[in-house]
């Protein structure tokens, strides 16, 4: 590809860097997102989802209707245990006023003095006593039977409660087949919206060397992106987690692949920079320790003491190596012999691009 000439060059950067522009373009891109949203909602309502009460309620609410009904029923058992608890208070009842006929005939005769006819009037009042504590007994026993004896409704109302919960599995099971129809459907709807966006979004990118407007293109690329991630992404399948993490294991390698070529990329500039501070401060690049470390011959004080000039000999302003990693510093050009730091890329003397046997 051709470059631009320096004048359209020119005339980019001046777009680029100015805030104007892209808090105009920022402004497009929230004005095209929330057209976008509610295109997007406005498709998602062509389709209606479905409703729980939908699928529930024809097989649930009849198998509680049938449990409401066998509760209001009565119920046999508790009648059986009411009527042997009432003979049981009339048996109780009667035995009781029985003997307290019996212990006043008793009172009396003692009072009165018996004959040989009340010796037989007591052995029948006292077998009357017997019968109906016997009776009162039954009665007592009938109680306790009656309450021992199953529930007849419990084993209905657990056969209820079983049918409910498979009427209540199979209605949620076709809900949730419903509800996957419902967001294919849904899915589909908004890729019909957002693949266009798509398209137009690529074919803008590849044209965005040669176009003007780059604060502009910036802003619909960001509505592209959001219409992506809150159109197509809540309805795409998650199956259990896995998606949305290879999703993110795959952004976060591109990312580290994109980091790694970036900084490959100005690896030279970084490492330019390393060794123009190297030079200023007269340390390793290595290892950034200082160098000088031959021989001082000189040291001179302005008249205010502000600054210090040092002055050294050649060895120790031009080491071979460092001495604290054993980099080579300094090396004679391969063109004129003229030595300097071994790590700049042209002679300081002939101009020439740097190459000795030290680097």
């Amino acid at each position: 590809m051709a470059s631009s000439p320096p004048t359209q060059s020119l005339d980019k950067k001046v777009v680029r860097t100015s805030p104007v522009l892209w808090f105009l373009g920022l402004v497009f891109a929230v004005l095209l997102g929330a057209l976008g949203t509610q295109g997007l909602s406005d498709l998602a309502d062509l389709f209606r989802e479905p409703q729980s009460d939908e699928y529930r309620a024809p097989r649930v609410e009849p198998i509680l209707r049938e449990r409401e009904a066998l509760l209001a029923s009565p119920d046999p058992r508790h009648t059986k245990i009411l009527r042997a608890e009432r003979d049981l208070g009339d048996q109780e009842r009667t035995l009781a006023t029985a003997e307290e006929g019996w212990r006043t005939w008793l009172s009396t005769r003692a009072t009165l003095g018996g004959t040989s006819g009340e010796d037989k009037e007591l052995r029948l009042r006292r077998d009357h006593l017997d019968r109906l504590r016997n009776e009162r007994d039954d009665a007592a026993r009938a109680v306790a039977q009656a309450r021992l004896e199953p529930d007849g409704r419990a084993a209905a109302l657990a056969e209820i409660d079983r049918r409910e919960r498979d009427a209540t599995r199979a209605a949620q099971d076709e809900l949730d087949a419903a509800h996957r129809r419902w967001s294919w459907k849904v899915l589909a709807a908004r890729l019909g919206l957002v693949v266009p966006v798509w398209l137009l979004a690529g074919w803008l990118w590849a044209r965005r060397r040669a176009s003007s407007y780059v604060t502009l293109l910036w802003g619909y690329w960001a509505f592209s992106l959001w219409m992506l991630l809150w159109g197509i992404g809540p309805y795409l399948p998650h199956y259990g987690g896995y998606g949305p993490l290879a999703l993110g294991l795959a952004v976060t390698a591109w990312g580290s692949v994109s980091l790694v070529r970036f900084f490959n990329r100005r690896a030279s500039a970084r490492r330019q920079r390393i060794v123009d501070d190297a030079i200023v401060k007269h340390r390793c690049p290595g290892c950034d320790r200082d160098y000088l470390i031959g021989r001082e011959v000189g040291l001179d004080l302005t008249v205010a003491r502000k600054a210090t000039v040092r002055h050294f000999d050649a060895a120790a302003l031009r080491p071979f190596a460092c001495p604290g990693c054993g980099l080579p510093l300094f090396a004679p050009c391969a063109a004129c012999k003229h030595e300097q730091l071994a790590h700049l890329d042209h002679c300081a003397a002939c101009g020439a691009a740097w190459s000795s046997a030290a680097t």
